[in-house]
């Protein structure tokens, strides 16, 4: 498999694995097994981004799970930087110097951090697909957590 193969997998194209909802099923030439015989089991979550769960052999997964948290200081300094900005614009006269440059520090701010988080998202689909691609996996199965809380006891 080539890089191009594999960059393919998390930017909209299917390349060589086959993306699969629970319930679903798919027939034809991409569900022979002939690309892969693993099955990877893939839950997107808040707090952690992507946890994915792989069966090595009859008794043992491998479990991957990808940490969020850089992903939510990213957010915080963000809110944090554009508040104090925003604190100082709200006292200046609209139109005036100070509050054009108060704009385009702000303007400045939201550009870097839209960058940073497009760069962490990238870092996830980069280790959720060279999981899948060290597992030589056939499939991928995403989890639907719309009912993930229905019947918990709290």
């Amino acid at each position: 498999m080539t890089v191009g193969e594999k960059s393919d997998l998390f930017h909209g194209g299917v390349s060589d694995h086959s993306v699969v909802s629970e319930g679903s099923s798919l027939g034809g030439p991409a569900n022979s097994g002939s690309h892969g015989d693993a099955i990877t089991a893939v839950d997107e979550g808040v707090i952690n981004p992507m946890t994915l769960a792989t069966w090595v052999d009859d008794t043992t997964i491998d479990v991957t799970i990808i940490n969020g948290r850089e992903g939510r200081a990213i957010k915080r300094q963000r809110n944090k930087s554009v508040g104090q900005i925003q604190r100082k614009i709200s006292r200046c006269k609209n139109g005036s110097r100070k509050h054009r440059r108060l704009v385009m520090a702000r303007k400045k701010i939201n550009g870097k951090t839209k960058l940073a988080l497009r760069d962490f998202d990238h870092q996830v689909s980069r280790k959720a697909a060279d999981h899948a691609i060290s597992h030589n996996t056939g499939r991928l199965v995403f989890g639907d957590v719309c009912c993930a809380t229905v019947n918990l006891n709290t």
